[in-house]
């Protein structure tokens, strides 16, 4: 995921400024076309949080927060958030 921000401050902005960053080289979602993503593996999230556990111990971490991310197609984003609302009617 990579997030791109514009700032401007005292009359100085990023804007147009070159964005050469590379890569990062991590573990990307591994998806196909729009609404076929690969299913997570058994296991995968876990193995995640073993990871983090060793690098903790090794002193290459400090804090992290493990995530996973789930998509799917939707015909109708107003008809998904009422069912939302149905299933949990105080959380959304």
């Amino acid at each position: 995921m990579r997030y791109s921000y514009e700032f401007t401050v005292d009359g100085v902005s990023t804007a147009g400024l070159p964005r050469d960053t590379p890569p990062s080289g991590g573990p990307g979602l591994a998806t196909g076309s729009v609404g076929h993503e690969k299913r997570p593996e058994p296991g995968a999230f876990a193995r995640v949080v073993d990871l983090a556990k060793e690098r903790f111990v090794r002193g290459d971490l400090f804090e992290v927060v493990p995530s996973q991310a789930f998509r799917a197609p939707c015909a109708s984003a107003a008809a998904f958030y009422q069912l939302l609302r149905n299933a949990q009617p105080g959380a959304v």
